[in-house]
């Protein structure tokens, strides 16, 4: 069957997050907040965020979809540079029972870590997953190479925080590790601290 990618719609959203949380159904994100609140509330928290961006951030964010016939298999979300405008600030109502501790640590320390770069004038990949019964069919790599036709036809920069299965896929790219940030998760119970890699493509 084949794969096309298109500007994602309001209505796609239910459907990515599905097919997010299940290529991501071990991520730390998706398991230590929501231990009392629920899987719903986690779901009703990231529908949240994709309509604050769709709607208040447009068109500064950019959600990609690719498709299976009917099916969304894969989205990528990217930022353009924010420009001199301050952007209107996302505050999110987080359901009872949310671990808001998990929150407060890992985006500071994320925020603290961007902080070390001048990202003002790059792009970046702020979302991305491939369903797991589509992965290792191209497909990541259809969506990375759409969002970099619009960075290159823009002569930019851009920059992506990757997961360690993400990080060999944008390297592929040209994107090259400028940093790495382990985040110490005992204090939630026995997990492995989460490390991320900050990339960056320098402009073709």
């Amino acid at each position: 069957m084949s794969i096309r990618i298109r500007t994602a719609l309001e209505k796609d959203f239910v459907a990515m997050h599905k097919m997010d949380f299940g290529a991501n159904a071990t991520h730390p994100f998706y398991i230590i907040p929501w231990k009392t609140a629920g899987l719903g509330a986690c779901a009703a928290f990231i529908l949240d965020r994709y309509e604050y961006l769709y709607h208040s951030r447009n068109p500064e964010y950019t959600f990609l979809v690719a498709t299976a016939g009917d099916e969304i298999v894969g989205y990528l979300i990217y930022r353009k540079p924010l420009g001199e405008e301050e952007p209107e600030e996302w505050k999110p109502t987080f359901p009872n029972g949310t671990n808001l501790n998990f929150f407060d640590k890992v985006f500071g320390e994320v925020k603290a870590a961007k902080k070390q770069y001048n990202l003002k004038d790059y792009w970046e990949l702020e979302g991305f997953a491939v369903h797991p019964n589509w992965q290792r069919k191209g497909i990541g790599s259809m969506l990375v190479n759409k969002f970099l036709e619009s960075v290159d036809a823009n002569h930019a920069k851009c920059s992506v925080r990757a997961s360690r299965i993400g990080k060999s896929l944008y390297e592929k790219f040209g994107f090259k590790v400028v940093g790495v940030l382990p985040i110490d998760l005992k204090e939630f119970g026995d997990y492995e601290p989460y490390t991320t890699w900050d990339m960056q493509r320098e402009a073709v």
